[in-house]
């Protein structure tokens, strides 16, 4: 697989993996809201972790989609 194919093969896995994260983060994320026995600091932990990883995702997809027009493949096709 040339890198071109590999970038793209990659931005797909993460432009599927991103509504995915986001679906479960909001079902964890109100899960941990409404739990009375969760402790403020927890609560701050699980959202910072899930911020984080989708700011990841973001990120990846951002810098992959920016490399794909550098190398002339279109990160659309």
């Amino acid at each position: 697989m040339d890198r071109i194919a590999g970038m793209k093969a990659e931005l797909s896995r993460l432009l599927d993996e991103r509504p995915a994260l986001e679906s479960e983060r909001k079902r964890v994320l109100a899960v941990v809201d409404s739990a009375p026995h969760m402790t403020p600091v927890l609560r701050e932990e699980i959202h910072a972790m899930y911020n984080h990883r989708l700011a990841n995702v973001q990120e990846d997809i951002s810098g992959i989609m920016k490399q794909l027009t550098k190398t002339g493949g279109d990160p659309h096709a």
